[in-house]
């Protein structure tokens, strides 16, 4: 069984969909380590939460759309719109139970390579830019978890390394923590440091955790043989991995001219 596909088994156990190499999203990496895109800010005016356009936001994107929906953490509904930048005058409204929100830019661009037979080749690159940004106390602790989940997550996604295929067990976890850039627990039931991952393996289980500030662990735990899972951040996981799912960045591409002699 390939990498791929042990970990679509893995995570196909515990009920989602997460691809593990979307075709039109990049590799899942932990959104704890990647830089969020800086649109807007936390605002207020009359007393109430707005999102104001950043200075930088104005200028380089002036020319095209920004999105954005808001909701709350236990509310069943999603407020937004979508408006040129340049055309905003005044910041972006908040609803009174929406606890976060995220905003999406659309850039596109055409691109143009010659492949080994000197075909000329033109696609247009499209890139969705998102930012989560939090309004409400609870919508940080929420925004806090699914960050943390996605950080566990990709552990996850990188798990097939740690396993070893002759002896079906986890038995290289040590290296593969190394090259993944992640701890290595002694047990399982070891907490991992805050605002870091920890992963554990043994015969057919594996396990990975991360610390939050707040004291709590979210986790993820799973065996091989058994295919049993144990895990507190499936909500947020689905959450990451659902079709129209904001929290990542996102990039797809189509292609308008192919096979060209030149």
């Amino acid at each position: 069984m390939s990498r791929r596909s042990r970990c679509l088994v893995v995570l196909a156990t515990a009920g989602l969909a997460w691809s593990a190499v979307p075709a039109s999203a990049y590799v899942p990496a932990p959104l704890t380590k990647r830089a969020p895109h800086r649109f807007v800010v936390l605002g207020s005016r009359d007393g109430k939460p707005v999102l104001r356009l950043t200075a930088d936001t104005k200028r380089r994107y002036a020319g095209h759309e920004i999105e954005w929906r808001c909701t709350g953490v236990e509310a069943d509904h999603s407020g937004g719109g979508r408006e040129p930048i340049v055309a905003i005058a005044d910041p972006l409204d908040v609803e009174r139970d929406d606890d976060y929100c995220q905003v999406q830019v659309v850039v596109s661009s055409v691109k143009t390579y010659r492949d080994s037979l000197h075909d000329l080749h033109r696609v247009r690159v499209t890139r969705h830019l998102r930012q989560t940004i939090a309004i409400t106390a609870a919508g940080r602790t929420y925004v806090t978890r699914v960050r943390a989940a996605s950080a566990v997550g990709f552990a996850i996604w990188l798990s097939p390394g740690a396993f070893d295929d002759k002896t079906k067990t986890f038995s290289n976890v040590v290296e593969y923590a190394g090259a993944a850039g992640l701890l290595v627990l002694p047990t399982a039931d070891t907490p991992a440091p805050v605002g870091r991952t920890g992963i554990w393996g043994e015969g057919s289980r594996f396990r990975a955790t991360r610390g939050l500030a707040d004291g709590t662990q979210v986790f993820y735990d799973y065996d091989q043989g058994t295919r049993v899972v144990t895990s507190n951040i499936l909500p947020a996981l689905s959450a990451l991995d659902a079709r129209d799912s904001w929290w990542n960045d996102s990039v797809s591409s189509r292609a308008l001219r192919a096979g060209s002699h030149g």
